[in-house]
């Protein structure tokens, strides 16, 4: 093969290289992977070493607590890397990923996913999986890592089940042919801005009414055995960190399965000596204003939770205020941006 074929050989390369990512990210373009996608890219976006609080789980995280918000009133610097229904045992790869461009002083976890019951619903957590796995922008060992070990924990779940393994190496085979009705998910699909998920059917006020059905009880439930299995090894693993951590479970409607577990959950933080906060829904949320279902609150109930949550940060722990940090500018200006566009759905809902 002479230099001219090689040349040619590797442009030949190139252009499917592309062609492929294009394609990839256009059918990742669905909400609950593109917010995922945009949430880690910002990230990467921020100096090194100025983002002093890392979140990390499920949409219990990134749809209450507003980092534009908690920067602007409180000038902390905390972020969400979260993802729709991310399992319990993703949770340390999302961690080493971080902890690469940022050296956090606090580090908040989310306890819903080591309250999960994973024996239920194995689509809900397969679409997990790959919320976070096709749209993060892993290190190639980390994603590798993340993969074969998702894949040995959903066949320990489903033995008999095929879970393709180069569908979740190359997404584009999983979502092909979301390209061809973009437009129907795009219009949908807002953003995540600073890593609060925006979207006009999640966080508009106007809400279904729900009662908050939360059990109260002292009963200790089970933890699944892979919930169990992965919070040893996240707890392993933070043993040997510098910064400190606080696992945090945000208001929600808890029945007594969830209650009972969440039960166990606080036993064995404090048994292994890590903070732990559960935040009720108390007198302050409206129940029919502040939350769009009983898992999640809307934009309103994302300001009162971050105007709690911040406070508590910079009452409890010794964070910077970074409002005058030449390094940290780039943080101003999201939560007014937050605020116009829901004026703008509200205005648009109003008119229908």
């Amino acid at each position: 093969m002479n230099k001219k074929q090689i040349v040619r050989m590797i442009a030949f390369l190139l252009v499917v290289v592309l062609l492929v990512s294009s394609l990839t990210a256009v059918a990742l373009l669905q909400p609950d992977y593109a917010q995922t996608d945009d949430r880690f890219d910002d990230f990467k976006k921020f100096e090194k070493n100025t983002v002093d609080v890392i979140f990390t789980g499920t949409s219990g995280i990134d749809r209450y607590y507003m980092p534009a918000k908690g920067f602007e009133d409180y000038g902390l610097t905390a972020y969400p890397l979260t993802s729709d229904a991310q399992p319990a045992w993703l949770v340390t790869n999302v961690l080493y990923e971080a902890e690469k461009r940022q050296d956090p002083k606090l580090v908040v976890i989310d306890m819903r996913p080591f309250t999960t019951q994973y024996n239920k619903k194995i689509g809900s957590i397969e679409t997990g999986v790959r919320y976070l796995t096709d749209g993060m922008c892993f290190s190639p060992k980390n994603k590798v890592d993340a993969i074969e070990k998702s894949i040995k924990k959903l066949k320990t779940l489903a033995p008999d089940k095929d879970f393709d393994r180069k569908t979740f190496y190359l997404p584009l085979i999983k979502h092909h042919g979301a390209w061809e009705s973009v437009n129907e998910f795009i219009d949908e699909y807002a953003y995540a801005d600073l890593g609060f998920y925006m979207s006009p059917t999640r966080t508009i006020v106007t809400t279904d009414k729900f009662e908050d059905k939360t059990a109260e009880t002292t009963k200790r439930g089970e933890l699944h055995p892979l919930a169990y299995k992965s919070l040893m090894e996240l707890l392993d693993y933070l043993d040997t960190k510098d910064y400190e951590v606080l696992f945090l479970n945000t208001p929600q409607g808890r029945g007594e399965e969830e209650m009972s577990t969440n039960n166990t959950l606080a036993d064995i933080l404090s048994e292994r000596g890590y903070k732990y906060l559960i935040c009720e829904i108390g007198d302050d949320y409206d129940m029919e204003a502040d939350f769009y279902n009983s898992g999640h609150v809307n934009f309103y109930g994302a300001e009162k939770f971050t105007d709690y949550f911040a406070q508590y940060l910079s009452e409890n722990y010794e964070l910077s205020d970074r409002r005058d940090d030449e390094n940290c500018q780039e943080w101003y200006g999201h939560y007014d941006s937050i605020k116009s566009t829901v004026k703008k759905w509200e205005k648009e809902a109003k008119a229908e």
